[in-house]
């Protein structure tokens, strides 16, 4: 800790006249002032900014003054060093200018210092100095010349030999005793022959630990790649400001050939019951390394499926207290790859990037084989490269995938497509498609695929029964099927699954109003059943008549929709239709509670549309009301419509 005193600045004329502050650029960061020893070889640079006032000529020089504790005075005229610098005209017009001034190299040695710089105009011979800073010179290594020894287990100090047992979380541990000058920053780097063990570089914490001994570690990879000979083990310690020295070196013997053994053969559980089958690759397939002698964390388990290699997976800790140490996870396409039959299975142990032991084969018997040929995509549960079924009424009429009201209560035909979207033939004799209709998973229709439909080679036709399609409603239905194949090893069977298509199933009794809706009412009529003039109402939007939807219809719900469609005609019984009377809002409105309660919904039709056919005319109203299993059209209801007063001549430009 030390004083420094800021040399007071010259007033003239009430204005105080101040110099910039300076920096010395190759100080270390965060340090007070220390200067790696690569940089002194050269004269210390300070830097000062150009500030406002600075005159040509003027004349800047450092000073230089080993700080003495108890004398805290800053550099004066008596501690000037190098040769000053002079500003020159086109710095001192230039404020980006940053001066630099020289202390000369051979001042740089062991030591604290204090540094300003003296400013002193020509020929004024005026005189100011910047604030004064603190410099480090430290030339001085740690530890004295001679650092502690490092310590090791027991077993290591009275054998001086290291083995498996001396590994701890792959490194070799060590202990070293705090040397002379331990400080913080400073780095004790592990060598092994020499070579800096980069992996567990210690760096000295702020501030010094307490504990009497510091931990060094040395790799094991290291001490592996030497293939046992006899290895010098030391370490060097570097401070902050790039002074290094070395400890002695002791001389260890390394005993790590300490293989895997008793290797067992890799346990399969999917294969138990004699075969690997579809589903079990899809699980995905377990492979269970049972416990091994000497095994070690860090061992990298690599399984052989076949031909096929999966990545390796390393030993943790945890893992060699476990019996089997590993289950390794066999992704779907690996198992395929490797092909149908018999398949050999077996892992390989690396330890350090070698192969150190290898287990003996475990034969299992592997049959993917699907309906439909490789999935495209395994991670899903569909057979992409398979085609939805189709569903037709059993009459064979109308649209696909659509059954009327007028078929509900009849059979349905299912199409399966003979082929597969990559245009193959995918059945052979006995395959079995089992169809689901919605969630009628009890009611699954088998069609089992025959020798003449292998002749034949044509779609497959599968019927529902309409007990299957009454059971499951109306609404949008999902119908798919499962194709199903015996392998190699029966009963086994593999299994492919179906993209699902979406039936539209119309059940008339499940429409709103059970597929009737009566026609909307006129509530405002004149005494001759029209809409006359007074019967446009005033409201908030302006006139109208409204249109009355009954909501006391057979399965009328929160949630239905009502679509309105209002159109005119210029004639009181038939007519055509006119332009610009048509109305149908939207979107259509959605029936609520109120509604409900309330026993009708109004909707008001704007003036606009009744002035449209002005005089003796009709206008006619009527609803599609849609629930979650279809749609209702109502009933079309007409009324008169003569809105035009005596005194006009027509309805145009009417509000």
């Amino acid at each position: 800790m030390f004083i420094t005193r800021t040399r007071p600045t010259r007033a003239f004329r009430g204005v105080v006249r101040a110099v910039s502050d300076i920096t010395v650029p190759s100080t270390i960061a965060g340090s007070d002032g220390l200067l790696p020893i690569t940089e002194l070889a050269n004269d210390l640079v300070i830097h000062m900014p150009w500030w406002n006032g600075v005159a040509p000529e003027t004349r800047l020089q450092a000073g230089w003054k080993a700080f003495t504790p108890g004398n805290p005075e800053n550099p004066d005229d008596d501690d000037l060093v190098g040769t000053h610098e002079v500003v020159s005209v086109a710095q001192a017009a230039d404020p980006t200018t940053v001066f630099n001034i020289l202390v000369p190299k051979d001042l740089l040695i062991h030591g604290v210092y204090l540094l300003n710089v003296r400013t002193q105009t020509v020929p004024g011979n005026a005189k100011e100095w910047s604030q004064s800073i603190r410099i480090e010179v430290d030339t001085v290594a740690p530890g004295g010349g001679a650092f502690p020894y490092i310590v090791f287990n027991g077993p290591v100090e009275s054998s001086k030999n290291i083995t498996d047992d001396d590994i701890v979380d792959a490194k070799l541990p060590g202990a070293v005793a705090h040397y002379e000058g331990i400080a913080p920053g400073d780095e004790v780097t592990p060598l092994i022959n020499g070579t800096p063990d980069a992996a567990n570089v210690l760096v000295i914490p702020d501030p010094v630990p307490n504990e009497d001994f510091l931990a060094i570690y040395f790799s094991e990879s290291a001490l592996l790649a030497l293939n046992n000979n006899t290895v010098d083990l030391s370490y060097s310690v570097k401070d902050k400001a790039g002074n290094k020295d070395t400890a002695r070196d002791q001389f260890l013997n390394v005993d790590l050939r300490s293989k895997p053994e008793n290797l067992l053969a890799p346990l399969v559980p999917k294969s138990d019951d004699g075969l690997i089958d579809d589903a079990d690759a899809r699980a995905p397939v377990q492979v269970l390394i049972p416990k091994f002698d000497k095994a070690r964390v860090d061992d990298e388990i690599i399984v052989h499926w076949g031909n096929q290699v999966a990545d390796g997976v390393r030993l943790t800790k945890e893992d060699i207290e476990n019996d089997p140490f590993i289950a390794v996870q066999l992704p779907y396409a690996m198992v395929f790859d490797a092909g149908k039959g018999t398949v050999n299975v077996k892992y390989f142990v690396n330890r350090a990037g070698k192969e150190v032991g290898d287990s003996p084969d475990k034969p299992v018997e592997v049959d993917l084989t699907l309906i439909g040929n490789p999935d495209p995509i395994p991670e899903t549960p569909v057979h992409e490269n398979l085609f939805p079924p189709k569903v037709i009424s059993d009459s064979g009429s109308g649209e696909e995938n659509n059954i009327p009201p007028e078929h509900y209560e009849e059979p349905a035909q299912v199409v399966i497509p003979w082929l597969a979207k990559d245009g193959a033939e995918i059945y052979i004799e006995n395959d079995e498609i089992f169809i689901t209709w919605g969630d009628q998973v009890g009611s699954k229709v088998l069609r089992t695929v025959l020798g003449a439909d292998v002749t034949a080679k044509i779609d497959l036709i599968a019927t529902i029964p309409k007990e299957t399609i009454s059971a499951q409603g109306g609404g949008t239905i999902q119908v798919f099927y499962t194709a199903s194949r015996v392998t190699t090893v029966p009963p086994h069977e593999n299994t492919s699954l179906s993209p699902s298509q979406p039936v539209t199933v119309t059940n008339a009794t499940e429409l709103p109003g059970g597929g009737n809706i009566d026609a909307p009412e006129f509530p405002v009529l004149n005494e001759f059943d029209a809409i006359g003039p007074d019967e446009l109402l005033d409201g908030p939007n302006g006139l109208y008549n409204p249109v009355r939807v009954v909501t006391t219809y057979t399965h009328a719900e929160v949630g239905d929709t009502v679509e309105l469609f209002f159109v005119g005609y210029d004639d009181l019984s038939a007519g055509n239709p006119v332009p610009g009377a048509a109305y149908n809002p939207q979107p259509p409105y959605t029936i609520t509670q109120d509604d409900l309660d309330l026993g009708y919904y109004d909707f008001n039709v704007p003036a606009k549309y009744h002035y449209a056919v002005c005089t003796r005319g009709a206008v006619e109203a009527h609803v599609i009301v849609r629930n979650s299993f279809g749609s209702t059209t109502g009933s079309k209801k007409r009324v008169f419509c003569d809105v035009k007063m005596p005194g006009w001549e027509d309805c145009n430009n009417r509000p």
